[in-house]
C-alpha cells in the first residue's frame, strides 16, 4: 500500500477554548461574540501574514509557474507529461476504474464524482500514475514552493477522479463560486481527455485569492450569520470587485494548479459527459501552528483524508 502522510492536528479537548478556536484550522469560527469582534477577519489576515513570512526553495525551472500561481491564482501547463508517460498513465487510470471496487461515489446535485484514492491501491496497480504524476519531482517542487512546506508534511489527498454529468433538476452546489478555506491552499489536476464546456470544467476567478477591503467586509458580514463551511460567493460580489471568470477548457495532458482560497466553481456541463483526471489536494492543517504555545499541538500519522475534490 502507498504510505501515510505526516500531519499536524489539534487536541480536540482544546477546541472549547475560544483562542484555540480562532487559531485552529477550522474553516470558520462559530460564536456570535467572537465574530462580532472580527475573529474570522482577524484569522484570515493573520494567516496571510504568516504565509508571507514563510519561505521555501524555488528552483529556476519552476520559478515562472510559481510566480504565475502567486500572481493569478492558477496556471494551466499544457503537455505536462511526455507522450509515452501520459499514455501509460491514462491506460492505467482506465484499468483502475475497470478493475477496482474501492471507489467512493459522491453525489453533487444531479452529478456524481467517483474517487479512487491512491492510498487504497497497491503500488503495482498505480505505478505509472505514482511515478509520473503523484511523485513527480517537478510537481512536488511546485507544491513545496506554493505551500511553503514539503507535500508529505501536509494534509493531502491523491486520487483518480471521474466526474459524470447527469440529467436532472437538482443543482450541483459546486457550480456556485466558493473558496475552500480562509487561507492559501492548492489543488492540481492532470486532465486525461480534452476538457470542453460540456465536460464541466473548472471555472476560476483570477486574482480573487488576493485580499481586498471589499472581500473582508463580505467575510465580516457573513461571519455574523451561519458562517459554516466553505464560503459561497454571490454574483454581486463578483461584479462589485470587477472580477471575471476563466473557464479551464484545455487539451488532454494539461496540468492545472489553483489556489483554492481564490473563487472557483465547476461549470455545469451537458448530461452524459464525463471528465477524467488525476488530482492532488494539499493544505497545512492550520496556518497558526507556530503561534500556539508548546503542547497545544502534537504530531500524528494517519491516512490522507477524503475531502471532496472540485
Amino acid at each position: 500500500m502507498f504510505g501515510y502522510f505526516s500531519t499536524v492536528s489539534y487536541d480536540m479537548s482544546l477546541k472549547s477554548n475560544p483562542i484555540i478556536r480562532i487559531f485552529s484550522g477550522d474553516k470558520t469560527v462559530r460564536g456570535t461574540a467572537l465574530n462580532l469582534f472580527g475573529a474570522q477577519v482577524l484569522r484570515m489576515l493573520t494567516a496571510r501574514s504568516l504565509y508571507a513570512a514563510r519561505s521555501a526553495p524555488v528552483d529556476n525551472d519552476i520559478q515562472d509557474y510559481v510566480n504565475e500561481v502567486k500572481r493569478e491564482g492558477m496556471i494551466a501547463i499544457p503537455d505536462f507529461l511526455k507522450p509515452e508517460q501520459f499514455n501509460a498513465v491514462r491506460e492505467e487510470y482506465l484499468n483502475i476504474f475497470r478493475n477496482t471496487s474501492r471507489s467512493q461515489i459522491l453525489t453533487r446535485g444531479s452529478n456524481t464524482v467517483e474517487l479512487i484514492f491512491l492510498k487504497d491501491l497497491n503500488q503495482a496497480d498505480a505505478k505509472d500514475a505514482g511515478k509520473y504524476f503523484f511523485y513527480n519531482p517537478k510537481l512536488r517542487a511546485i507544491f513545496h514552493a506554493l505551500e511553503k512546506q514539503p507535500l508529505d508534511s501536509l494534509r493531502a489527498t491523491m486520487s483518480f477522479e471521474l466526474l459524470t454529468q447527469h440529467d436532472g433538476d437538482t443543482a450541483d452546489p459546486e457550480t456556485k463560486f466558493h473558496n475552500d478555506i480562509f487561507y492559501n491552499t492548492h489543488k492540481a489536476w492532470l486532465y486525461l481527455d480534452d476538457v470542453a464546456e460540456e465536460n464541466g470544467p473548472l471555472v476560476y476567478v483570477k486574482r480573487s485569492h488576493h485580499l481586498s477591503p471589499c472581500q473582508l467586509l463580505y467575510v465580516y458580514k457573513e461571519s455574523l450569520g451561519k458562517n459554516e463551511g466553505s464560503r459561497r460567493i454571490t454574483p454581486q460580489e463578483i461584479v462589485r470587485r470587477e472580477l471575471t471568470e476563466t473557464r479551464c477548457v484545455c487539451a488532454r495532458n494539461t496540468l492545472v494548479i489553483a489556489n483554492t482560497f481564490g473563487y472557483h466553481r465547476r461549470m455545469r456541463g451537458k448530461p452524459g459527459n464525463q471528465r477524467h483526471a488525476l488530482n492532488i489536494s494539499a493544505r497545512i492543517t492550520s496556518p497558526f501552528q507556530l503561534l500556539l504555545p508548546s503542547g497545544m499541538i502534537h504530531n500524528t500519522h494517519r491516512a490522507a483524508d477524503s475531502s471532496v475534490m472540485m
